[in-house]
Order: C-alpha cells, then sequence, then structure tokens
C-alpha cells in the first residue's frame, strides 16, 4: 500500500479497525540444513490494521477491506497476504505437480534443469552481477529522463526508456524455481482456515500463455488439498490492461481465466481489464480494482464479475447476452474489437432496447 498512488490520502482517512493482517515471510529458498535466504527477514504477526502500519498490506488487500468494512458493518476481516511479485504461476505450485505432467515439465521444469546444470559459483555470480549491471543503468537511465521531462508519467517514461531487466538469471537457490514458493511461502500457512482466496497473477506468463488454464487449474486443486477444503471459494482476478506484451498473450491468460471459472466449482471471475496503466506492469492506482474485488466477494448481491453467456448474429449485429447482472450501463463511446479475418477492427457498442 505504501507504493499506492493514494497512499497519503488514506493515511489521514483511515483508523484503527476490525481488520487485522498478516503478512507470509517471503522466504526464497530453505536449505538442508535449515538456512533460510534471505536470512535478513523480519518477524512477521498478525496486525490490527491501523494508519501506522497500513503501508505493509497489499494496495488490492487494503481498498478490498476498505469496501468489505462498509458492506459488513461489524464484521472482523482477517486478511493473510501471500504474494511475492516478478513470479510465473509456476512458482506456486508443488514441483512434483509440474513433474508429473509431460506438458508443464517441458514448458518449466526442463528449463530450470538446463539453467543450472554444469555450472559453478563463479558463473552464477558472474550472471548475477552483469544482470545488476543492466538494472543498474536501466534506473539511471530512467532516473535521467524523469528529471528532464517532470510532467512525464512513470507509465509513458517506462514507454521511452523501457522496462527493469526481468527475470534475473536463474540459479538453484532462486525464488523462481518451479514449484519454488510453494514449498517455502504457501506451505507456512496450510494450517489456517480459509473462506475464500483472492488470486491475482499472470503477468509473469506472457511467454507461455497457452499452458496457463492447465496451471491455474492444477494450482486451485493443489491449494484446496493441501488446505482440506476441496470446495474453497477461488476469486481468480482477470489480468489488467497493459500494452507492452506479445499481442494477444495477456487476452489468452484472461480467456484461461475464465475458462477456469466456467469450469471448475467455487471458482469466481473477476474483471480487471477496465484498470492498470497503458506502460506501467504495476499500476500505482489499486483503489478501482480493490474496491470492486471488496464487492464482490462480500456477496451482497452476487459474486464475480457478469459474463457473457451468448452470442449471436442478427443481420451484421452481434448481439451478446450478459448474465449476473442487476444493471448494464453501455458509455456512448463504449467500443469493442473484433476480429475479420486476420485484422481486428473498432466495432460502437450499443444497449438493445428490447
Amino acid at each position: 500500500m505504501k507504493d499506492d498512488s493514494e497512499y497519503q490520502f488514506a493515511k489521514q482517512q483511515d483508523s484503527q479497525s476490525a481488520i487485522y493482517y498478516y503478512n507470509v515471510p517471503k522466504i526464497e529458498y530453505v536449505g538442508e540444513d535449515g538456512t533460510v535466504l534471505p536470512d535478513d527477514l523480519p518477524v512477521s504477526r498478525w496486525k490490527q490494521l491501523s494508519s501506522e502500519n497500513m503501508g505493509e498490506l497489499s494496495a488490492i488487500g487494503y481498498w478490498m477491506s476498505q469496501s468489505l468494512k462498509r458492506r459488513l458493518p461489524g464484521t472482523v476481516i482477517g486478511i493473510v497476504d501471500c504474494y511475492k511479485g516478478g513470479t510465473s504461476i509456476s512458482s506456486w505450485v508443488p514441483k512434483s505437480t509440474l513433474e508429473n505432467n509431460a506438458l508443464l515439465a517441458k514448458t518449466f521444469v526442463k528449463p530450470f534443469e538446463v539453467a543450472t546444470s554444469g555450472k559453478t559459483d563463479e558463473d552464477y555470480q558472474s550472471e548475477l552481477h552483469m544482470y545488476r549491471q543492466k538494472v543498474a543503468q536501466h534506473n539511471y537511465d530512467l532516473a535521467t529522463f524523469q528529471a528532464a521531462h517532470p510532467d512525464v508519467s512513470l507509465s509513458d517514461a517506462k514507454k521511452k526508456v523501457g522496462h527493469t531487466p526481468w527475470p534475473p538469471p536463474m540459479t538453484p537457490t532462486s525464488f523462481l524455481r518451479p514449484g519454488g514458493l510453494y514449498q517455502t511461502m504457501v506451505r507456512q500457512i496450510r494450517g489456517y482456515t480459509f473462506n475464500q482466496v483472492i488470486w491475482y497473477q499472470g503477468e509473469n506468463d506472457a511467454q507461455q500463455p497457452d499452458v496457463y488454464q492447465t496451471m491455474l487449474a492444477k494450482l486451485i486443486q493443489s491449494w484446496r488439498k493441501m488446505l482440506a477444503d476441496s470446495s474453497l471459494i477461488f476469486n481468480v482476478i482477470q489480468l489488467p490492461g497493459y500494452a507492452d506484451e506479445p499481442f494477444e498473450s495477456w487476452a489468452k491468460i484472461r480467456q484461461a481465466q475464465l475458462s477456469i471459472a466456467q469450469m471448475i466449482p467455487n471458482v469466481n471471475l473477476i474483471s480487471g481489464s477496465d484498470t492498470g496503466e497503458r506502460h506501467n506492469i504495476h499500476p500505482t492506482s489499486k483503489r478501482k480494482l480493490g474496491e470492486r474485488i471488496g464487492r464482490l466477494v462480500s456477496n451482497q448481491g452476487y459474486s464475480q464479475t457478469p459474463l457473457v453467456i451468448e452470442t449471436k448474429l442478427k443481420g451484421n449485429d452481434v448481439i451478446i447476452g450478459i448474465g449476473q447482472v442487476n444493471q448494464l450501463k453501455i458509455d456512448s463511446d463504449t467500443k469493442m474489437m473484433i476480429k475479420i479475418g486476420n485484422e481486428w477492427v473498432p466495432r460502437q457498442v450499443k444497449k438493445l432496447d428490447e
């Protein structure tokens, strides 16, 4: 939350309430001798949300909690933050799940084995040094550009300068390794009981979007098994708007998220495609999406984003039926992109009178 564009405003508004949160320690690796990396992690404990500590809570979690507080006054809300940025979904499932599926093993496990075979500690240190140099150069270039163009948004500055180099080089202890964060973070909370899960991820799987549907299904299955709750509700957040990825890759991941919500019981879809920033993979404002999540998980009205339930042709029009919605509003400038042959063209959207 400390990085949210409305952090200072929120600090002035918020007072201590019946909202509690726990940040799962971001452990990256545990050695056979019990050594933990990083070795300087702060001790985590449950905290009552207040203006003094709200910066430590995820921005999505904060805005969701405020939405829930308004809708469910008097209800005690507990949030467990279990996240780490820049990760593939493959980091959050058991490694055995990946190894036991030929496609997933080929996509995630084999590349890791190739990247970490036949190298010495000196090799890893050299690769890491070169990577850090690239990051330092990028940060210098970005700061220089922003100093010269103070009125340009971070999103547009990154469009000009480029994005932070990612991912870092793979090592045997990298948190990006297949199954790594499932083992070091997710399993830390296996003793808890949850009534809902919010899953908001997918950006770092843009290079392999075609396996995301399989991966998300495996993740839901493995987490439900670990938590001994076969009907645990999952709220899957679709990726926000973003312009700087391979064409259609984020759309394919959104489609995979939609398909899982339709296929697996007790999985809800919450759209975020109308949020985000065109050239900033980490949007600085999370209020709109966080409050939407809170409104839907409060289960007052309906529990997920309205979905397309039918499509049909009528003359030159495409008629789209929307389900799970109490009210439908279409702005006068609302458009959809329609693929005709190999070309994407914009088409006006209007609401039928009938």
